[in-house]
């Protein structure tokens, strides 16, 4: 009876580092987005907007078509939307510990 529990419990383990897998391969060639904690993109403010949380600066972007990527000053509750991305403009991509870096991944220049 123990053997056939360890062998269903062997088998449940299998699916779900083969389910893991096939989702890590899914998400990492759909190229998501995520924010870049500790980074910023200087230069590139088109509009900046008080906020309590990060949620409030994505919804921002995407109503502003210039939008392409947002910062996000922690300590300050404030979004700076950005009129370019890190790709774009690697040399103002730079550390600043109380931000985060977030790029606008779809429907860009498109209003929602």
């Amino acid at each position: 009876m123990v053997v056939k529990q360890l062998v269903y419990l062997l088998i449940l383990l299998v699916l779900c580092l083969i389910i893991r897998e096939a989702a890590t391969q899914q998400c990492n060639n759909n190229e998501g987005e995520r924010s870049i904690l500790g980074m910023m993109l200087r230069r590139h403010i088109l509009k900046t907007i008080g906020a309590s949380l990060g949620d409030v600066c994505l919804r921002e972007c995407y109503l502003d078509a210039r939008c392409q990527s947002f910062n996000f000053d922690i300590s300050k509750h404030v979004c700076e939307l950005n009129n370019r991305t890190k790709e774009a403009r690697p040399e103002d991509f730079v550390p600043n510990s109380d931000r985060y870096y977030f790029r606008r991944d779809w429907n860009r220049g498109k209003l929602l």
